[in-house]
């Protein structure tokens, strides 16, 4: 029977299903039902139904497809911007034409209820209820004959037995939001019954099971849940398992709302004269096949996925959550009446296959989309006027010597050199054009450690003998010779920009600049005809307003974010280059994928599981790179390991209206004290009003539920060791703070676990406790490992833990920068000390392009700083943490230009960029109650380090010699938001902690426009709801001071959420865990 309707309404059946589009953040989240929206129009549509949607907001993109799938639906099609309690908005939609409704706009998870009341009070009853309201009234203009289709859930069977021991008060709480539309609409059927005025009103609600099979359903629903993980690997997390879900095809669903539509459209033609004048069923709806176990998806989807991803078992607890964070329906069976005509469903084999393809094809769209955006540009040709700007810049020059980079330099006296010694020592350039002719010419000045007395510039004196060859050093030109007959110092840039190389050449003559033909060669003079580009320059910090020309193609960059697997310094890579390679190759392995994606892909052999990390598949392999633009973030090009990002954060349902769950001593008054006056604290407030639960990641959130840690017996100590604990000064002192070189964090977790301590035979894990910031002791480490091997009973070296505090952590070496971890230690962890290979580390060193992390093995803890006192003494009452709009410096960063990072550090501290110019930038989005500035290497006019946290916005992060400092554990504390530069560390608790809602984090390119990035991208809410995020969780990352008692240590470790209490949790989390492992282990 063909559809006859003349019009169709359906209210939330726009834009595109998990996207963020709506007038608040709060409405998009609730509206979850775009998902039947989206498919129930294309399906009215051909029908040659016609369609009137009434939405918040409309996605451009999907419509386009609409039109170009349905071209009459430019005719058919009526789109109305509004919200369901807008009456004036109703009143525009419910035309004379308007034969049905099919309400949609309603909040769908009963746990976005319980976490915002009274938004889901307005979208549930209010909007059903103003929907409801509004086609009666239509009713009465005509006494028409009208129908209304409700979209409920199966879930409601559970929620009618829960409410019946409950009061009215607590039901948006407890129950299922949708059983409370389903008594609105009931009511006003009984209304228009006793009504006559009120015309004829036919509806149905139908109860849905779950539904799947569109890529764009919400990332935090069960199916997608589980694709989103197992497509880049990542762990999926099973609670309990056995339990079964009662699953249905979109398709399958939509012919549901179909037949239910014909059916009252029938009774309302049928049934205008003869028959009552209302009428109201429920049925549900089901797929007529058996439920299917978690356990069963799981295995479906990682076969069809071929993924890798570790699985997670944990039992059930109060928590109500299946996989990940995701709560659904069992498929509980309650008295309502199926909807027979169902039949002939899509098996959820062949359903998980269908959406598999999609997935996949999504992903090689969204890779095929973002190569053209990233790499079919040219590059743009770099004028002279972009070469002036490297005038008075701080630059480092990269050398080409056999297709490698080397570094040109110049010695403490002096001389320039070519060498692979890095991180680089920068030079100054100096460009203006020459009168003669107008050609741009530079001049490139040395380092020199005596304050300029032997500084050199860049150059020759003539005659050029020997050749042009320098034998070992290139002199230069000291600064007191520049301007002689014969001394040479100007040089002309030729410049290639499709590889961002320049040729040196020596103004005034034929002669251009070549590098060493070999590593240890000679810097040589050649004639300017060879075909040579060997130089790069990368410019630092300059006077002149950004962008600044070869900015962003830093080869250090590439370095440090994206050699993570390769010792080659490949002198034309480039970051841009890196990422489109690896974009390519992930693309490349998608199409061959869906190339291969068939039902046998469902018999395919699956991994075995393992409980030891280091069996994994993937834990030799390389992190990937992460892209927050892709749907699965990860670039998976097959030969890496995913891992974890922490993309910016999309704010919270309602950030104002989180309740803490539970006790907190960090609740405070809303008001504070200025100048003996009470005023408002928004800051106060809005932590008040906030949970810490929506800052942990909801794989971790599901462990903290369960309540269960493991059980740590603490390993004694060697006999030597324990005489230095008991009688040596270092030793009895080796868990208090010092001023300087702070690496107690172990001491401290060592103390706190005492108390918790259970016998070795009863424990889960051994602690081994080995003191890394003990001097010397360099065997230390084996002889607190082997003792406790020869004298702990059941003793097993995969359930050990070991804190390491140091820059390198289990890498047990020191090196000023990654390179020379490299040189140590290669970039394999098999080369790492034996002990320490299966050993759980609880390290604060976090940097995946080292061999010191295993991110699938080890915990990331914060470090003990030196300055916890004064962080206490000014910090410790949150009344004390200003809040950010009062703020007056909106980024600053203070620290040693050396290590890993020096370059990258030398670029913030960079004076970009004055108060007038951040006021005056285009686009300023962040509006604060004071003028702001940036402030570099020094406190400005504030007293002390606390007064400078307290009074900036932006607290900078930059590698020093690793990725970790006690400077961004400062900073969290006093609630200044931490911006990371790159993707190369992850910091404490990350697998816990999303750390997508405490800081923000930019490219390294992206440095040089880094006070533009924070005024433009930010808004004052987006700043104030990540500080209060960071105040409602900065307890996880300090240690006690010192001499506090057991009970005030064991509250501040554990019971308050301090950083033991994550620690036991993340080591739970790996306990847990099964590892996909090969069924022969064979490593060449």
């Amino acid at each position: 029977m063909l559809l006859k309707c003349r019009r169709v309404l359906v209210t939330g059946g726009g834009g595109s299903i998990g996207s963020r589009s709506a007038t608040s953040e709060i409405h998009s989240s609730l509206t979850c039902n775009r998902l039947l929206g989206k498919h129930l129009v294309r399906r009215l549509l051909a029908s040659s139904v016609p369609v009137t949607v009434l939405d918040t907001k409309f996605d451009t993109n999907d419509l386009e497809v609409v039109y170009s799938d349905f071209p009459s639906a430019r005719d058919l099609l009526h789109l109305k911007t509004g919200d369901v309690q807008d009456a004036k908005a109703l009143s525009g939609v419910m035309t004379s034409d308007v034969d049905g409704v099919i309400h949609l706009a309603a909040v769908s998870r009963a746990q976005w209820c319980s976490e915002d009341r009274a938004e889901c009070s307005d979208v549930n009853e209010n909007g059903t209820d103003a929907v409801l309201h509004a086609l009666r009234d239509l009713n009465r203009l005509d006494q028409g004959r009208r129908w209304f289709l409700l979209a409920s859930s199966r879930s409601i069977h559970d929620a009618q037995a829960f409410l019946a021991t409950k009061d009215e008060s607590e039901r948006i709480s407890a129950s299922n939001a949708y059983l409370v539309a389903e008594r609105i609409l009931d009511t006003h059927i009984q209304s228009n019954k006793e009504d006559a005025s009120a015309g004829q009103l036919y509806a149905t609600a139908l109860r849905l099971p779950n539904i799947y099979g569109d890529v764009s359903d919400h990332v935090d629903r069960l199916i997608p849940n589980l694709f989103a993980h197992a497509l880049s690997h990542q762990m999926i997390q099973v609670v309990e398992g056995q339990q079964n879900i009662d699953m249905l095809y979109i398709d399958d669903c939509i012919d549901a709302f179909i037949l239910a539509i014909k059916d009252l459209d029938k009774r309302s033609q049928d049934w205008a004269v003869l028959a009552s004048r209302t009428y109201f069923n429920i049925l549900d709806v089901a797929a007529g096949k058996d439920d299917v176990p978690v356990t069963y998806l799981v295995d479906r989807i990682l076969r069809l996925t071929r993924s890798k991803s570790p699985i997670r078992y944990i039992p059930r607890s109060s928590s109500d959550i299946l996989v990940s964070n995701v709560p659904e329906y069992e498929g509980t069976k309650g008295s309502a009446p199926r909807l027979t005509e169902l039949k002939d469903t899509v098996s959820i084999d062949d359903g998980l296959l269908r959406l598999t393809r999609s997935y996949l094809e999504r992903t090689e769209q969204s890779l095929a989309d973002q190569i053209h955006s990233t790499c079919s540009q040219p590059a743009r040709p770099i004028t002279d006027t972009d070469l002036l700007k490297l005038d008075d810049c701080s630059v480092h020059i990269t050398v080409e010597v056999q297709g490698q980079s080397e570094l040109l330099r110049n010695k403490d006296l002096g001389a320039f050199m070519v060498n692979q010694d890095i991180p680089p020592r920068p030079m100054r350039t100096f460009a203006k054009r020459r009168e003669s002719d107008g050609k741009t010419v530079f001049r490139i000045l040395g380092y020199a450690a005596d304050s300029g007395k032997n500084s050199r510039w860049l150059g020759v004196t003539l005659p050029i003998t020997n050749g042009g060859v320098f034998e070992g050093e290139m002199p230069g030109v000291l600064m007191k010779d520049v301007g002689a007959s014969n001394t040479l110092v100007d040089w002309e840039l030729a410049v290639n920009p499709e590889q961002g190389t320049v040729r040196l050449l020596l103004a005034g003559t034929e002669y251009q600049l070549r590098g060493p033909v070999m590593p240890r060669g000679m810097i040589t003079l050649v004639s300017r005809e060879m075909d040579i580009w060997p130089f790069r320059i990368t410019p630092v910090c300059c006077k002149a307003t950004t962008p600044w020309p070869f900015a962003d193609e830093d080869p250090i960059d590439f370095m440090v974010e994206y050699q993570k697997d390769s010792t080659e310094r490949p002198f034309l890579a480039s970051p841009k280059k890196a990422l489109c390679s690896r974009l390519k190759s992930a693309r490349a392995k998608t199409k061959q994928d869906l190339a291969t994606l068939s039902v046998e892909t469902l018999t395919e052999p699956r991994f075995n599981e393992k409980s030891i990390p280091r069996r994994w598949v993937n834990a030799e392999a390389p992190p990937c790179s992460n892209m927050c633009s892709l749907p699965t973030v990860c670039i998976d090009t097959g030969d890496c390991q995913c891992v974890l990002s922490s993309c910016p954060a999309i704010l919270p349902r309602n950030a104002s209206t989180h309740v803490n769950t539970l006790s907190d001593a960090s609740v405070v008054s809303p008001q504070t004290v200025v100048n003996d006056v009470k005023v408002r604290n928004p800051l106060a407030e809005m932590v008040n009003g906030s949970s810490w639960r929506s800052i942990i990641r909801p794989q971790a959130l599901a462990i903290i539920d369960a309540g269960v840690v493991p059980r740590i017996h603490v390993g004694p100590l060697a006999p030597r060791d324990q005489q230095w604990r008991k009688n040596d000064t270092d030793g009895i002192n080796i868990n208090r703070l010092k001023p300087t070189d702070c690496f107690s964090a172990d001491a401290s977790m060592e103390l706190t676990l005492s108390s918790m301590s259970v016998p070795a035979e009863e424990s889960d894990y051994t602690f081994v406790p080995m003191y890394q910031g003990r001097p010397g002791e360099n065997d230390r480490f084996e002889r607190a490992y082997e003792f406790n091997l020869a004298n702990t009973p059941r003793f097993n070296p995969h359930r050990v833990i070991v804190p390491f505090t140091h820059d390198w952590g289990v890498c047990l070496v020191f090196d000023w920068h990654v390179w020379g971890i490299h040189g140590k230690k290669g970039r394999d962890s098999e080369k790492l000390e034996p002990y320490t290979r299966w050993t759980t580390a609880w390290s604060t060193m976090g940097d995946l392009n080292s061999p010191c992390y295993r991110p699938a093995q080890d915990v990331v803890i914060p470090p003990r700083g030196c300055a916890s006192s004064q962080l206490f003494e000014a910090f410790g009452n949150i009344s004390n943490v200003r809040p950010s709009r009062d703020r007056r410096v909106l980024v600053t960063f203070k620290g040693n230009l050396w290590g890993t990072g020096s370059i990258m550090r030398q670029k913030i501290m960079c004076e970009r960029i004055d108060e007038r110019g951040i006021t005056n930038l285009p686009g300023r989005r962040l509006i604060t109650t004071n003028p702001v500035s940036a402030v570099w290497d020094n406190y400005g006019e504030r007293p002390s380090y606390a007064a400078m946290l307290n009074d900036t916005i932006f607290c900078v992060h930059a590698m020093g010699i690793a990725g970790w400092a006690p400077r961004l554990i400062d900073a969290i504390y006093a609630g200044c938001i931490p911006v990371v530069i790159g993707h190369t560390t992850q910091f404490p608790f990350y697998d816990m902690i999303d750390w997508g809602k405490i800081s923000i984090s930019i490219e390294t390119s992206e440095i040089h426009r880094l006070e533009e990035i924070l005024v433009t991208r930010y808004t004052i809410e987006d700043v104030e709801r990540l500080q209060a995020n960071i105040i409602l969780i900065r307890d996880a990352f300090v240690y006690p001071l010192d001499d506090v008692s057991s009970e005030t240590l064991m509250d501040k470790m554990f019971h308050k959420r301090g950083p033991l209490f994550f620690a036991l949790y993340s080591t739970q989390m790996r306990m847990l865990t099964k590892w996909p492992a090969h069924a022969v282990y064979d490593k060449p």
